[in-house]
C-alpha cells in the first residue's frame, strides 16, 4: 500500500566547536553575602488552561505574582505509565544534563534529593552511568535538607539508633555517591553535606546557603532535584497559609520546624514510630530553590495525587510550598498515573454556562465496570482501533476523528488493543468502548495510546473474522505502521472479495519516515530526540572530546531518515551511518582519524560479513560475536516475521573502542522517542497537532464517501503547514 523511502546516504559534517572550561576540586571559600532572590523575566501564556498534560508554562516576577494568580497556572508536566517508567525518565533527566556539561568541558552543579521516590531512580542513574561510561569527575553535590540530629531536645537514644541508617548524608552515600566515588570519578571534596550533627543548626544552614551561592556565583544549582510531599511541601519548607507571596519567596536555607503530617509520613523509616522522627530539620530556602537553572520534581503514588493537581492547576500560593514552581523558568515534573489521577480527573469550570464538569480519565476507558456506553453496531457505526509502537498525536487523531464522524450522524467505537481486541477476549464488548465527543475532548495532548495497540499478524482465518465482526456497521479506520497498514489492505480487500459494504481506512503513523508520505509522530520525535543529541554531544576539539566519543542509536529498520534528522541537532562534526549506505571498518576508523567524535546509527545497520577487519572485532568482543553469530543463524523475530534489532550502536562502539582507543558514551534514542509528547517548532507550531487533524479530515471523508482500501496522505513536507 505504501513504499519506503531508501534515499539517506552516510554523512560526514564539520561543525565548529564549543568553548568550556574544567571544574576546581580545590574547598570553597564561604565568607560572602548571600544573594538575593533574582526576578525571573515575564512572559506569555503559551497553552489553552482547560489543557490537562502541559508542556511549557508562564512565568512572573515577584512583583506581579497577584496578576498572575488570577490565572491558571502550569508547569511542564509528564505523566508516565508507572512508578519504573517515571524513576527512568527522572535518572535520564540528570544523565543527560551531566553528559551535556561534560561534553563542553563544564563543571555542574546538582543539588540533590532523597527519600523512597528516588531510590529507584538513583538505581536508575547508576545504572545509566555504567552502560554510557558518563563521567562524575567535574560533578558538585548539594543535598536539599538534613534532620537536625543533635538540638532542640532530639532523644540522644534515638540519634544512636537511627543516625547512621536514616540520616540524608547516608542516604546518598549508600544510594548513590559510594558507587559514583569508586566507579565514576565523584571526588569527595565535590561532595557537600549539612552537618546533621551540629549543635548550631541555624548557623550551619546559614553557612550551607552561603557556600550554594558561593559554588555557584550566586546563580544557584544547574539542577535542583526534589520530591513533594503529601500536602505539597519541598525540601523540608513547611506550608505557610496566609504569610505574603513575597516575603514566602524569599525565604532561604534556614531550620524549619516539622508539621506532624510530615512527620508522620516520614516515621515509616524510623519503624512507624513518629516519636523517633526529629523534630526539627534544616532544609534549603524557596529562593534557594528558585534560583536554580533548571529543577525536576518526581512524584508516584496515589498519595501524591492532591499535592500535584495543588502544584499544577491552582494558585501560586504559600500553603502549597510546590505552586512556586509554576513561576520557574525551567521546573519540570514528572509523575506517574496513579500521582497523576487528579490530573487526569481534571474538574473544569466553563465560566460561559456557569457549570462545573469532571473530565473524563480517557486511560480508564476499558476499566472493569466502566460503563462502555452504546456499543450497538449499525451502518451508522465506525470502528476506530490502532496498531504498532507508539508516536506523538496518535491520541488527538482519534479526538479529531471522533468530532468530525459525530457531526456527519456516525457513532464510533474505540477498539482496545486494536486487531487483538477484536481476535481475542471472552467477550468482544469487553474490548470496545463508545468514543463520545466528551471523551475524545479528554484524550487530546496526552501521551500514550489511550485505546492500546497490537503488532498481531493476521492469518487468513483473522481476516475472515474481522471482516464479519466488522459486516454490520459502516467500516473502520486504522492507525499503524508499514505492516499492521498491510493487514488494513488485506481486511479491505477481503470485504471487497466477499461483496460486504463496509469502508475500511488506514493511516500513517511511523517515528522512522520510513513511508512515501509525512507521518504521525515523527516530527515530535525528531525536535525531542534533537534536544538530547545538543546536550549529549562531544565536542571534539577540547576537553574530554579528545579521547572520547559518543555514539546514537536511532530507529530505522531500513531507512535512515530518523537517524539523519536527529543528527542536525549535533553542534559538533559527525557521521551519520545509516541501513541504505554500506559502511565499513576502516570508514568509521578514518572518520575517527579526522577527528569526529559523534556517530549516529540507525538500528537497522549492520557491517558486511566481508569486511576484512570484522573478525578482529568479534574476537575482541565476545558478546558481539554472540549476538553476530545469533543474527546470522537464528536472530529472534516479530509477529510479522522481522528479525530483532539490536545492538547496532555496540559495534560502532566496539570499533572505536578497540581500533581507535576512544572512549564511547552510548546514547539510546530508539524507544523513548515513541513515547515523545507532542513538540512545538521554533515557530511555535506543533506540527503533529496540525496533522492530526489534516489525517481526521481526509480519513472521515473517505469513510463518508465510502471508498475503501485507502491510506491518507499529506502533501506538504514536515513542519509545513500549507501542504
Amino acid at each position: 500500500m505504501l513504499k519506503k523511502i531508501f534515499s539517506i546516504l552516510l554523512s560526514i559534517a564539520f561543525i565548529s566547536a564549543n568553548t568550556g572550561y574544567a571544574a576546581s576540586n580545590q574547598k570553597r571559600d564561604i565568607s560572602h553575602l548571600r544573594v538575593p532572590l533574582t526576578a525571573t523575566k515575564r512572559v506569555e501564556k503559551v497553552l489553552n488552561a482547560k489543557q490537562v498534560t502541559i508542556r511549557g508554562n508562564f512565568l512572573t516576577d515577584p512583583d506581579v505574582i497577584e496578576e498572575a494568580l488570577a490565572e491558571k497556572s502550569k508547569v511542564n508536566t509528564l505523566i508516565a505509565e508507572n512508578k519504573d517508567n517515571v524513576e527512568w525518565m527522572a535518572a535520564r533527566e540528570i544523565a543527560d544534563l551531566i553528559k551535556s556539561k561534560n561534553a563542553k568541558g563544564e563543571k555542574i552543579v546538582v543539588s540533590f534529593a532523597t527519600g523512597g521516590t528516588y531510590e529507584g531512580v538513583y538505581k536508575k542513574l547508576i545504572e545509566i552511568t555504567k552502560r554510557e561510561g558518563i563521567s562524575w569527575q567535574n560533578v558538585v553535590t548539594f543535598n536539599l535538607d538534613e534532620y537536625a540530629w543533635n538540638a532542640y531536645g532530639y532523644n540522644n537514644g534515638y540519634r544512636a539508633q537511627y543516625y547512621d541508617r536514616e540520616s540524608y548524608q547516608a542516604f546518598m552515600r549508600d544510594n548513590l555517591f559510594t558507587w559514583l566515588k569508586e566507579n565514576a570519578g565523584l571526588q569527595e571534596n565535590n561532595i557537600y553535606f549539612m552537618g546533621g550533627l551540629t549543635e548550631y543548626p541555624r548557623k550551619e544552614a546559614n553557612d550551607y546557603e552561603d557556600l550554594i551561592m558561593k559554588e555557584t556565583d550566586g546563580k544557584g544549582a544547574d539542577l535542583q532535584v526534589l520530591g513533594i510531599g503529601v500536602e505539597g511541601h519541598i525540601a523540608f519548607i513547611e506550608a505557610r497559609p496566609g504569610m505574603p507571596l513575597k516575603d514566602f519567596l524569599n525565604i532561604s536555607t534556614r531550620v524549619e520546624k516539622l508539621s506532624d503530617s510530615t512527620r508522620k509520613a516520614n516515621s515509616r523509616f524510623f519503624d512507624n514510630n513518629i516519636d523517633a522522627v526529629p523534630p526539627y530539620a534544616m532544609t534549603q530556602g524557596i529562593s534557594t530553590i528558585l534560583k536554580a537553572k533548571e529543577i525536576l520534581l518526581v512524584a508516584t503514588g496515589p498519595a501524591k495525587a492532591d499535592a500535584i493537581f495543588k502544584t499544577v492547576i491552582n494558585k501560586v500560593t504559600p500553603a502549597v510550598p510546590a505552586s512556586v514552581l509554576q513561576i520557574h523558568p525551567n521546573a519540570k515534573i514528572i509523575v506517574d498515573k496513579d500521582a497523576a489521577k487528579n490530573l487526569i480527573e481534571l474538574t473544569i469550570q466553563d465560566s460561559r454556562q456557569g457549570a462545573v464538569r469532571t473530565a473524563i480519565n480517557p486511560f480508564l476507558l476499558f476499566e472493569t465496570g466502566k460503563d462502555r456506553g452504546n456499543l450497538t453496531i449499525d451502518k451508522k457505526t465506525i470502528f476506530i482501533g490502532m496498531g504498532g509502537g507508539d508516536t506523538a498525536g496518535l491520541n488527538d487523531f482519534v479526538a479529531n476523528t471522533v468530532e468530525r464522524l459525530t457531526k456527519l450522524g456516525y457513532k464510533v467505537i474505540g477498539i482496545r488493543n486494536g486487531f487483538k481486541g477484536l481476535l481475542k477476549g471472552a467477550k468482544l464488548e469487553d474490548n470496545l468502548v463508545e468514543l463520545t465527543p466528551r471523551i475524545a475532548a479528554s484524550m487530546k495532548g496526552l501521551p500514550s495510546i489511550v485505546l492500546g495497540s497490537c503488532r498481531e499478524k493476521l492469518k487468513e482465518e483473522d481476516i475472515t473474522k474481522i471482516v464479519d465482526i466488522l459486516k454490520p456497521s459502516a467500516g473502520a479506520i486504522f492507525i499503524g505502521g508499514n505492516d499492521h497498514l498491510k493487514n488494513v489492505g488485506q481486511v479491505a480487500d477481503e470485504a471487497g472479495k466477499q461483496g460486504i459494504d463496509i469502508t475500511v481506512v488506514g493511516v500513517p503513523k511511523s517515528i522512522d519516515n520510513d513511508f512515501m508520505t509525512v507521518m504521525h509522530g515523527f516530527w515530535s520525535a525528531v525536535i525531542a530526540g534533537r534536544q538530547t543529541v545538543a546536550r549529549a554531544s562531544i565536542n571534539p576539539k577540547e576537553g574530554k572530546g579528545l579521547t572520547t566519543a559518543a555514539v546514537f542509536e536511532c530507529m530505522g529498520r531500513k531507512s535512515g531518515s530518523l537517524t539523519l534528522e536527529l543528527s542536525k541537532g549535533c553542534p559538533s562534526s559527525h557521521v551519520v551511518i545509516v541501513p541504505e549506505k554500506p559502511v565499513t571498518i576502516d570508514d568509521i576508523i578514518n572518520a575517527s582519524d579526522k577527528g569526529i567524535r559523534n556517530f549516529f546509527v540507525s538500528e537497522g545497520f549492520s557491517l558486511s560479513e566481508a569486511d576484512p577487519k570484522l573478525s578482529q572485532l568479534l574476537e575482541a568482543y565476545p558478546v558481539l560475536k554472540t549476538m553476530w553469530e545469533k543474527s546470522r543463524t537464528s536472530p529472534d523475530r516479530d509477529a510479522h516475521g522481522n528479525p530483532k534489532l539490536t545492538g547496532a550502536s555496540l559495534f560502532v562502539k566496539g570499533v572505536l573502542e578497540h581500533f581507535c582507543g576512544l572512549k564511547v558514551e552510548k546514547t539510546d534514542l530508539t524507544y523513548q522517542l515513541r513515547g515523545a509528547f507532542l513538540q512545538p517548532d521554533n515557530k511555535g507550531i506543533v506540527f503533529d497537532t496540525f496533522l492530526a487533524g489534516k489525517f481526521a479530515e481526509k480519513a472521515v471523508s473517505l469513510v463518508d464517501t465510502k471508498q475503501s482500501g485507502f491510506a491518507v496522505t499529506y502533501s506538504g513536507e514536515y513542519g509545513d503547514t500549507e501542504g
